[in-house]
């Protein structure tokens, strides 16, 4: 728990959005801080604790590890405090200059109307994206329709490195680190823009076409390390995403019916089941079947994201794997909603994938 991996304004929002409802003494006394001396937060005309709004943000970023409590970080200017802290995620504090660049409203509502195009294009709409440039531009502190495809080009950037969907504009790479957290934040907050479900299922390809290598488990880090932030959130939405899983399903048991049918095993074809529907607790999803008229069982993850994202598995599937070995598969789904790619890997899975403990079952001990 530290205030240095505090990187959501969404999060400073919703403790303000907290301390307006409970009032300020009672949301004080509640998280045991007391009243700001100096450097105050100010937000749509309200004056608010900055140590105590820093400390409670945490909550909101880090549900899994609660509010900061008052002795483990200062409230000041030092590098590491709160005020500063706040002050870089966009909010205005008495007593320091404003961070340099557009404001966090601003580049909020640039990165609004940026997935709203994204939306549109999913749709198939057309839209005018010099129109959009005018129409923004003349909402922003005095920014040009030039300026604002700039930070367009800045979120295709991050989006490109995060290898989430994006417009597939030109890419610019100097972009303002506010720009970048508000962004995350965006993705986190709003999982079904980019993972969605697709009203249909994506074309069909041939298997050699959709099948590619699993990514390289030694690739080397190009992005700020904040980005680890947004990769694990979204795999907690797409985990969460129950429609968005279920069409990955429905996917799959379509390809092995028509890998099936290729190899003239009509017979086994008509036996692949998506077994989820009816027990989720199987540790896998799909039962399909070799060549040789063997059972396969396959656990499905999906995602619009692209090859490299990360995805949650449970102790259970990590079991099942173990249990099937080789006739035990995970088939990945990534870029599900535009060009649907896959790749496969035969258990033991935690002999094929870097695991890392997100949270654990807890029970009191008495």
């Amino acid at each position: 728990m530290s205030l240095a991996k505090l990187s959501s304004p969404n999060a400073v929002k919703k403790a303000m959005a907290e301390c307006d409802l409970l009032g300020r003494k009672q949301f004080l006394t509640q998280y045991g801080f007391g009243e700001s001396r100096d450097y105050p937060l100010r937000y749509n005309g309200r004056i608010y604790d900055s140590k105590a709004i820093a400390g409670v943000a945490h909550k909101y970023e880090f549900p899994d590890q609660g509010a900061l409590p008052h002795k483990r970080f200062s409230g000041g200017v030092t590098a590491r405090a709160a005020a500063t802290k706040l002050n870089e995620l966009g909010f205005d504090i008495d007593g320091m200059p404003s961070q340099k660049g557009w404001a966090r409203w601003e580049c909020e509502r640039t990165t609004f109307r940026y997935f709203q195009c994204l939306a549109d294009k999913d749709m198939g709409k057309v839209f005018n994206k010099a129109a959009i440039y005018r129409n923004l531009a003349s909402q922003l502190n005095g920014r040009t329709a030039k300026s604002v495809e700039y930070k367009f080009q800045n979120i295709e950037k991050i989006l490109q490195e995060e290898r989430l969907p994006r417009l597939g504009m030109s890419t610019k790479s100097n972009y303002q680190n506010l720009l970048r957290l508000v962004v995350l934040d965006y993705v986190a907050e709003r999982p079904e823009e980019v993972s969605h479900a697709p009203n249909t299922l994506p074309p069909s390809k041939r298997w050699e076409d959709l099948v590619t290598d699993p990514p390289s488990g030694n690739r080397r880090k190009t992005v700020p390390s904040s980005v680890g932030r947004a990769k694990g959130k979204l795999a907690v939405n797409d985990a969460l995403n129950r429609a968005l899983g279920l069409k990955g399903e429905e996917y799959v048991v379509r390809c092995e019916q028509e890998r099936l049918r290729l190899k003239n095993r009509d017979n086994l074809a008509r036996k692949v089941k998506r077994v989820s529907s009816e027990d989720d607790s199987l540790g896998y999803d799909v039962l399909s079947f070799d060549e040789e008229g063997q059972e396969v069982y396959v656990e499905v993850k999906t995602t619009n994201a692209g090859r490299d994202s990360r995805f949650f598995i449970t102790d259970n599937e990590l079991a099942v794997a173990r249990r099937y070995r080789r006739a035990y598969r995970l088939y990945r789904l990534f870029n599900f909603h535009r060009d649907v790619g896959m790749y496969i890997l035969a258990g033991p899975l935690d002999e094929k994938l870097e695991l890392k403990a997100k949270s654990y079952a807890a029970t009191c001990r008495g």
